[in-house]
């Protein structure tokens, strides 16, 4: 049984925790506030229209509210984002497109900078990659890394699948070798 002096000091180090958490929620909060006000006063303005050189105007303040509320009836923000901001659901297409262009270009700056001086041919060709020994070098130790990792994830896969296909799973498992008897 623990004795008085024990149970006084969990409880004292349980109240200090207390206040902590107590201390933290209060800041956390104030600064969310402060956050919330800081950015509604700090909000660009709304123009009440947009008008064209010549004085026509082309959209009010009112056209900008109801296209803003059709966005969101049709749930647009769902379906992605540019820049990577405003979507929660949907995918960010200008980190997609950067990795298109590195998937294209799997050299880099000096690929890209060949499609710009002799085509993009020339760019994928063996012609290129022949230049110089070292974009065969940088390809190696990125595609062998790639490739042993592939591997290990095939034969971990498989082997997971063992319960399902025992047969092909304990052809790959290995077994205990057998001791020579005496």
């Amino acid at each position: 049984m623990p004795g008085a002096a024990e149970q006084m000091t969990g409880d004292r180090i349980s109240n200090v925790l207390k206040w902590v958490l107590l201390t933290i929620a209060v800041v956390t909060f104030s600064l969310l506030r402060w956050a919330t006000k800081v950015t509604y006063e700090s909000a660009p303005p709304r123009p009440e229209h947009f008008a064209a050189p010549d004085g026509t105007v082309l959209m009010t303040a009112g056209d900008i509210v109801a296209g803003k509320g059709a966005f969101q009836r049709a749930d647009l923000m769902d379906y992605g984002s540019i820049y990577g901001m405003g979507s929660y659901f949907g995918e960010d297409y200008t980190a997609k497109c950067l990795v298109r262009l590195l998937n294209f270009f799997p050299i880099g700056w000096p690929q890209l900078d060949a499609v710009y001086g002799h085509g993009l041919a020339y760019a994928r060709s063996l012609q290129f990659y022949d230049t110089t020994l070292l974009w065969q070098w940088l390809r190696f130790v990125g595609d062998v890394p790639f490739a042993i990792a592939a591997l290990l994830m095939a034969y971990d896969f498989i082997v997971k699948l063992g319960p399902m296909f025992a047969a092909l799973a304990g052809r790959l498992r290995p077994r205990p070798r057998p001791t020579p008897a005496e």
